[in-house]
């Protein structure tokens, strides 16, 4: 059992080893940042959702409100003829719809939460991708110059430079050893 745990750990490592080297950190950038966007075009249309809910809402308590003072003066015209089974009735349409207005002023409330919470989460999101793009672009200053530093290395190694000047040190040992051998 431990040696198949052990073999399992070496491969990961190893898979792990070869994706790292293979990745392209200014294309991973990019991406987290595209991903980003992404959110954020689903947030701005989840943010939308929830605006036009907390609109809606706002309209039904409006009607509902209109409902009731409507029949606050149907009530009071049918008290104002005689008519008391028609105020009557008035009284308890006027009363479910209060009822119903109180239940539709909580619904309200809660959307109108709801939508200031999706535009703070989308502003947040918004600020977060504009640090994000900073942050990429210094990542990428840095990764071309960290290329820059691996292409000078690579020169230097290539072309002998550092062989070159270890072997004027050597001559110069050696001429130096020759002036004290004459000396």
């Amino acid at each position: 059992m431990g040696i198949i745990k052990r073999f399992k750990d070496i491969m990961s490592a190893n898979v792990n080893a070869m994706l790292e080297k293979c990745e392209d950190p200014e294309k991973m950038l990019d991406q987290y940042l595209r991903n980003a966007k992404n959110d954020l075009a689903a947030v701005t249309g989840q943010t939308a959702e929830v605006m036009a809910i907390a609109t809606e809402s706002m309209q039904k308590v409006e009607q509902a409100e209109s409902s009731v003072a409507e029949y606050e003066k149907y009530i009071e015209a049918s008290v104002k003829a005689g008519n008391d089974k028609d105020a009557t009735a008035f009284i308890k349409k006027r009363d479910s719809m209060e009822f119903k207005l109180e239940s539709l002023r909580k619904d309200e409330i809660e959307a109108k939460e709801n939508s200031l919470k999706m535009i703070q989460m989308r502003r947040k999101l918004s600020d977060d991708i504009a640090a994000l793009e900073a942050k990429r672009d210094a990542f990428k200053s840095r990764i071309t110059v960290a290329q820059t530093r691996q292409v000078v290395a690579n020169t230097m190694i290539n072309t002998g430079v550092n062989a070159n000047i270890e072997n004027f040190d050597r001559v110069g040992q050696r001429v130096n050893r020759m002036m004290n051998k004459a000396d």
